[in-house]
């Protein structure tokens, strides 16, 4: 945070949302992310993992 100037407290709680959903957007399947953040239900794993519009374009895009 000292590096980048971000002016804003982040948590441990917020690492662990920003690692589900770069890893997802990576293609790491949610299974996996799902064991790697300890989790016992997907839906948990669900809440952690946000989809980006990037991502909602290149899936539409299959439809071409």
């Amino acid at each position: 945070m000292k590096i980048t100037n971000i002016d804003k407290k982040i948590s441990f709680h917020c690492a662990r949302h920003t690692f589900a959903t770069v890893g997802y957007s990576l293609g790491i399947p949610l299974l996996t992310i799902k064991k790697l953040l300890g989790h016992r239900d997907i839906s948990t794993t669900q809440i952690y993992t946000k989809v980006s519009d990037e991502q909602k374009i290149k899936e539409m895009q299959k439809f071409e």
